[in-house]
């Protein structure tokens, strides 16, 4: 157990520390959640091709055809999604190949993730991971949709409301040509043609 005296001289270490002082050791630290890739807020990784994601993206974008700058960026955030997950489950098959490996038959490897407690805890942090992966990807798809039925909604009500004002107008004009048809004149028109009678009528 830690005296008090240990407690103290190990705070005014962790104090003094600054973390990697040299280039090397800056980038080696910056590069520490790439190890598994899985944490990393990097999206394309080293060992990956930022071609296969732009062709990623461009799939993603022709397939669900994005009408707005919201939905486009909806789309973006579906492709990042995407492409984190099919990279947890490369490293889920990769990890779970290893296993089998060290554990010799396929059983007994598959028994021993859930036996052994180092490989549990290794699992349970896998799992966290592929589980925030699946849940982005969930949420980015939901978020889509939610936006595209919002704008089909706005654009049905907007082409309503403009039959609606065409229609008013039509009705409008049938009525001045019901009006005019009839043979009822303005009532300015009525008041000037009685004065005309009257001016010219005998005495």
């Amino acid at each position: 157990m830690s005296t008090a005296a240990q407690i103290f001289a190990n705070r005014a270490n962790a104090l003094r520390s600054t973390g990697p002082r040299t280039e090397e050791g800056k980038t080696a630290s910056s590069l520490n959640s790439l190890n598994h890739g899985l944490a990393s807020k990097q999206l394309v990784l080293p060992h990956e091709s930022r071609e296969d994601y732009e062709a990623l993206h461009a799939s993603f974008t022709k397939d669900y055809k994005p009408a707005n700058a919201t939905e486009r960026e909806l789309v973006r955030r579906m492709a990042d999604a995407w492409w984190r997950l099919q990279r947890a489950y490369r490293v889920e098959n990769a990890f779970l190949a290893k296993c089998m490996e060290a554990g010799g038959s396929s059983d007994d490897a598959m028994a021993g993730l859930f036996l052994d407690p180092k490989e549990q805890a290794r699992m349970r942090l896998f799992m966290r991971y592929l589980g925030s992966a699946e849940r982005a990807w969930n949420k980015s798809l939901a978020d889509f949709n939610q936006a595209r039925r919002e704008r089909l909604k706005t654009e049905k009500q907007d082409r309503r409301h403009s039959i609606e004002a065409a229609w008013a107008a039509r009705l409008d004009d049938k009525d001045a040509e019901s009006e005019s048809a009839s043979g009822f004149a303005p009532q300015p028109a009525v008041a000037a043609a009685a004065t005309s009678r009257q001016t010219h009528s005998p005495a």
